[in-house]
């Protein structure tokens, strides 16, 4: 017998903290030939289960995503699971420190690549105006853009 923490997750699947809602903490037997990446779980209790899309083994110290539900007999269900990576090992994943030698993404300010070529163009027009200024106050107009590469 294992505990269980059955959870409803409403995040996609990519995130990295998930926001999940308890449902029920229970006991329940693992499938016999069972593995730690996709554990399935014999569970009984079939009217919780209905709810159920997300699951904590405490055993394991990992989240799983629920696959395929499927029911045995009365009451009984089996639980087929899949480990959420991003979720079990989030604290490590967020102590984590990273050296980005380059990225494959559009470049951005702080990340260099050997590929990027940066576009810096300084350009300076003086244009007179047909009718001139008043004599006070001083006006200077002046534009920003165009020429860029679109961050």
């Amino acid at each position: 017998m294992v505990d269980v923490i059955l959870y409803n997750n409403s995040s996609d699947n990519n995130v990295l903290a998930k926001t999940i809602t308890q449902v029920a903490s229970i006991q329940c037997a693992l499938k016999r030939e069972t593995e730690l990446i996709n554990p399935t779980l014999i569970v009984a209790g079939d009217n919780i289960i209905s709810t159920v899309n997300y699951v904590y083994i405490q055993d394991f110290g990992r989240y799983y995503f629920v696959r395929n539900k499927r029911q045995l007999s009365d009451g009984v269900m089996e639980l087929e699971l899949h480990v959420d990576v991003l979720m079990s090992f989030s604290t490590e994943i967020g102590n984590s420190q990273g050296y980005v030698l380059n990225s494959a993404s559009k470049p951005w300010e702080y990340v260099d690549g050997p590929n990027w070529v940066r576009d810096l163009r300084q350009r300076t027009d003086t244009i007179e105006f047909a009718n001139g200024f008043n004599t006070s106050p001083e006006y200077i107009l002046m534009t920003v853009g165009g020429g860029g590469i679109g961050l």
